[in-house]
């Protein structure tokens, strides 16, 4: 029980000095999903999913299909959390040079993959055999 209180404790304090500390800062996620909605995917500004949530009735289809459909998806969703990050750092007062170093997508980049057809191979994080 004490034990209990003492690591609630730590956790209390923790989060008021995050809270209060001006220089922290949580991961800046994006989210896409498919235009019905039955795929929707949360990932961070590196591509890396957070969440996923699949319908039921996307079960239905080939494996291959289902991965191609969420990996663009999490390649999307990267891009809108990069793009959050760049609009975050050009209200912090960062110069466009240095925003140009970064390599973070712009608007119209996000527009681009969002335009972008289903049937394109995506890049992928997984090796071929």
């Amino acid at each position: 029980m004490e034990e209990d209180a003492q690591e609630e404790a730590v956790q209390e304090e923790t989060a008021q000095t995050a809270s209060s500390n001006s220089e922290w800062s949580l991961p800046t996620v994006g989210r896409a999903a498919t235009r019905s909605g039955s795929i929707v995917v949360e990932t961070t500004e590196q591509g890396l999913p957070r969440a996923i949530t699949i319908e039921a009735s996307e079960m239905d289809q080939p494996a291959s299909a289902l991965a191609r459909r969420i990996l663009r998806l999490c390649q999307q969703s990267a891009l809108q959390a990069g793009l959050r990050r760049r609009e975050q750092l050009v209200a912090a007062g960062v110069d466009s040079q240095t925003l140009s170093y970064l390599g973070l997508p712009t608007a119209d980049d996000v527009l681009a993959a969002e335009d972008e057809s289903d049937d394109a191979p995506p890049e992928t994080w997984m090796r071929r055999a």
